[in-house]
């Protein structure tokens, strides 16, 4: 996304292109003047002809000529852009100072016929020199032209109003005596280059340094005046390009031709300037037709061009409104200049509301300003930020966590013209990257040992620490391995079965031995779980070593049995204590009722009292003994069980309680019951004590006492339901315990044994029993039994 938009918004600069390509003219141009001054100096000091005159027969360019182009070439280097440093700068116009310095002073000898002692202070001149009046004396133009360079290097950055620039204008004035001089030593006219015979002349390569030196100082400051239309992109600067040294060499050769035609006499002066006039004209058209060729051409790939700028414009901001992405366009002040509809969603503001207001202030929180500030100015100078994360406070009143992208933007002349911000909504993908550490962490710190295994081949593609630690092995050692190193009770041929079942019930419980490294063994739970990341399966499996639950199951089965073997015992005492206690009862009940028969009335009250008393306790102590007789029996082992018609049961239970339901006036009745596998004297029992119940434990009606039943998930649900004196909640885990009374003997007898009969009984069948009761309400005591009992 980001080099999308950086490509669509960052237009090749051909400006600047071309700009640093005049920059390297100028670095050249300047060595190359300084190269030459320096290379005349050494033809003086070794006396080489060819260096000094170039051929015997010109002028010799002389010593302060080359000092003084040596010293241009150094102050052109150092002036020059990216050398801007306050030294260089001072040093250069120095330089050039120095070099306006020695021209003025040339231009002085000459007008004021004075000899300052400047002219030779190197070098000598031999006497006789070509085209010399003055020996060792530079020319009088060639000293203007220097003045015209230290002049222009020294006001190289000046303006004047109006966007004018001295420097171009002098180095116009250079250009043209350098032309003249180079003109006339082309068509032999030897007053364009020098009052030959009256004043020294301009030597030949002084004449081309000139020019190139005026070349450099135009193109020195490429980016304006009249270069700034030379180089820039408009088809005025293209034209200007092509059709001004085309012209220039043009005219010069025609203008050589010419003179070479009337020196040879082909034809007078006046044929020669009707025939180049017309030469000329010809020759003026066929460059303008050619540039109007060109600008056609160029019109037309201009038009395409535009057609594919404006093409990519559209395509750039369809990208940016239709880009899930936030994208905000900044000045180079920071203030919004675009903000796609992306933007509008997170912040809940409209483009039209947002542009022009400043980014940092208006959309970015806070505490991440100064960073958002910092990333802005970075992108400015070309340092781009590419990972920034700043929470923002969106529209929906959540806090969202954003990653910027911040890359500057480039105008058509190469400089920073603003940013352009791509957010990335990464809240959801931090809290999946929190998840997943937390997962890890979780994973990492279970006790039990993870697994990460890849189904077909067995290899364990991760562990956690657990698995480790409880196997013994380095982390790189268990990757390494497979299923069977270390569960080698697993055959590998059920493998692949093994693997299928997981996938088709989504999981599986094993329970197998693990070894570990020191080839010591322990029992292990194993869950395994098939997990599909990414259209790849992998299984997951989490191992707990069950060792201390195996001894504590171990314990519990003998704890269990020991229990079951005491109870045993505890049942058979009870059955022997109260079997054996019923004989000496029986002959203390028999006594003492004959006791009160026969001297009933002839003792005295507190005697007959007495005897009562005795009487009474051993007929409760015989019902005790009963009661606790049929509770051991109902423990032991040998119970029997057959197809039984529970309503014979009930009936049967209704004709042993017939003396009580006459004596209280009740009513018992019952819906019809089933048929179940059960124990016939157990279930009358039960049926007995709690239809008894019902009778005993009566208000002021007769008491109502219903048996019913109903077949719910698998299980018979009995209920016998009363219209007693009922019982509150807090009594209902009492009620079923053994000797639990809550009432006094006086007001309903009874040992307290009887409803821990009934649940033994029941509980003893399978089935389970409890009471749904409120004081004043009655009671409904309630029992299950097996449908398939």
């Amino acid at each position: 996304m980001e080099e999308l938009l950086a490509t669509a918004v960052m237009p090749v600069s051909g400006g600047a292109r071309a700009e640093r390509r005049f920059h390297r003219f100028v670095r050249c141009a300047a060595a190359a003047l300084t190269a030459a001054g320096a290379a005349v100096l050494a033809g003086w000091a070794f006396d080489v002809p060819l260096l000094k005159g170039l051929h015997p027969s010109l002028v010799t360019m002389k010593a302060n000529t080359a000092v003084c182009f040596a010293l241009a070439g150094l102050a052109l280097w150092l002036l020059l852009p990216g050398g801007a440093a306050p030294w260089r700068r001072r040093t250069g116009q120095a330089c050039a100072a120095l070099v306006g310095l020695v021209g003025l002073l040339t231009m002085g000898e000459y007008v004021f016929g004075a000899d300052l002692g400047i002219d030779q202070i190197l070098f000598r001149e031999a006497p006789g020199a070509v085209a010399t009046t003055h020996l060792g004396r530079m020319a009088v133009n060639t000293a203007a032209a220097f003045l015209l360079i230290a002049l222009a290097l020294l006001w190289l950055d000046a303006e004047l109003p109006g966007r004018r620039f001295p420097a171009e204008y002098l180095a116009l004035l250079l250009g043209f005596v350098a032309l003249l001089a180079l003109i006339g030593y082309a068509y032999g006219v030897g007053s364009l280059y020098g009052m030959v015979g009256r004043l020294t002349a301009m030597a030949l390569h002084t004449a081309v340094l000139f020019a190139l030196a005026s070349a450099a100082i135009f193109c020195a400051r490429p980016g304006r005046g009249w270069m700034a239309l030379l180089t820039g992109e408009s088809l005025g600067g293209m034209m200007l390009r092509r059709l001004l040294p085309a012209t220039a060499a043009i005219l010069l050769l025609l203008g050589w031709l010419r003179v070479l035609g009337e020196r040879l006499q082909w034809y007078d002066s006046i044929q020669g300037a009707a025939v180049f006039t017309a030469v000329r004209i010809l020759a003026m058209v066929v460059v303008i037709w050619i540039a109007a060729r060109y600008l056609e051409r160029s019109d037309e790939e201009r038009r395409k061009a535009r057609e594919v700028i404006l093409a990519r414009e559209q395509h750039w901001r369809s990208v940016v409104q239709t880009a899930p992405s936030v994208i905000v366009c900044l000045s180079a002040g920071g203030r919004v200049e675009e903000f796609n509809p992306a933007a509008e969603r997170l912040y809940g503001c409209t483009r039209g509301q947002a542009l022009a207001r400043d980014f940092v202030e208006q959309f970015v929180p806070v505490s991440a300003r100064e960073g958002m500030a910092q990333a802005i100015r970075a992108a400015l100078q070309g340092r781009p930020t590419r990972e920034m994360e700043c929470p923002v406070a969106a529209a929906d009143g959540e806090e969202r966590l954003i990653v910027w992208s911040l890359e500057r933007l480039i105008d058509s002349a190469g400089r920073p013209s603003g940013v352009i911000a791509v957010g990335h909504d990464i809240t959801e993908r931090k809290r999946q990257e929190e998840a997943v550490a937390l997962s890890r962490a979780l994973v990492a710190s279970s006790n039990d040992a993870i697994f990460v295994i890849n189904p077909e081949t067995r290899r364990f593609l991760d562990v956690n620490e657990t698995a480790c630690r409880r196997l013994g092995y380095e982390h790189a050692e268990l990757t390494a391995m497979r299923v069977e190193d270390v569960d080698p009770a697993f055959p590998m041929a059920a493998w692949a079965p093994h693997v299928a079942e997981v996938r088709r019930k989504g999981g599986q419980m094993l329970q197998t031995r693990h070894r570990r490294k020191d080839g010591s063994e322990f029992p292990a739970e194993v869950n395994v779980r098939l997990v599909n990341l990414g259209g790849r399966e992998f299984m997951i499996a989490s191992v707990r070593d069950v060792t201390d639950r195996k001894r504590a199951e171990e314990q519990m089965r003998q704890a269990l049995a020991d229990v079951a073997r005491s109870n045993r015992e505890l049942e058979q005492f009870a059955y022997v204590a109260s079997h054996d206690l019923k004989e000496p009862l029986r002959k203390v009940q028999s006594f003492t009722e004959l006791l009160a028969q026969r001297y009933q009335g002839r003792l005295d009250e507190r005697a007959d009292k007495y005897i009562a008393y005795t009487v009474d306790g051993a007929a409760r102590m015989q019902r005790l003994i009963d009661d606790l007789l049929a509770y051991s029996r109902v423990g032991r082992p040998q119970m029997t069980t057959a197809p039984t018609d529970l309503n014979a049961v009930f009936r049967r239970v209704v004709h042993d309680l017939d003396a009580a339901i006459q004596e209280q006036g009740a009513e018992v009745s019952a819906d019809p019951l089933p048929t179940l596998n059960v124990n016939d004297q157990q279930i009358g029992l039960v049926l007995q004590n709690l239809i008894g119940n019902g009778i005993k434990f009566r208000g002021a009606a007769p008491p109502r006492v219903r048996v019913s039943a109903a077949l719910r998930d698998g299980e018979w649900v009995f209920s016998v339901r009363d219209n007693g004196i009922g019982i509150a909640p807090q009594y209902f885990d009492r009620l079923f315990q053994i000797f639990q009374r809550l009432h006094g003997r006086a007001e309903y007898p009874g040992t307290g044994i009887g409803l821990a009969v009934c649940k033994k009984i029941v509980e003893r069948h399978g089935g389970r029993i409890w009471i749904e009761s409120e004081p004043d309400k009655g009671a409904t005591f309630l029992f299950t039994l097996p449908a398939t009992a």
